[in-house]
């Protein structure tokens, strides 16, 4: 289920990505499946993947995950963050 999610996820943002936004999106992408493949309690690639992205990096992934989430709770929704 967690994968149909992702998925889901993933080709929306492909199909309304626009070369500029392309990296933010491949950010998401990798949150996304690093947050699939961690384990608990351990200090995995995943950990030490999304450990090494910057404040901004963070920051973009905060305000892009917001937005995805409003879109999802409401997809008439026309105001983001």
């Amino acid at each position: 289920m967690r994968s149909l999610a992702l998925a889901a996820i993933v080709s929306l943002f492909s199909v309304c990505a626009t070369s500029a936004e392309t990296s933010r999106i491949d950010r998401v992408e990798q949150w996304l499946k690093a947050l699939l493949q961690h384990e608990l309690g351990t200090d995995d690639d995943p950990v030490y993947a999304v450990g090494s992205w910057s404040a901004r990096d963070m920051r973009a992934l905060w305000i892009d995950t917001s937005n995805l989430l409003a879109l999802m709770r409401n997809p008439r929704h026309r105001s983001h963050v």
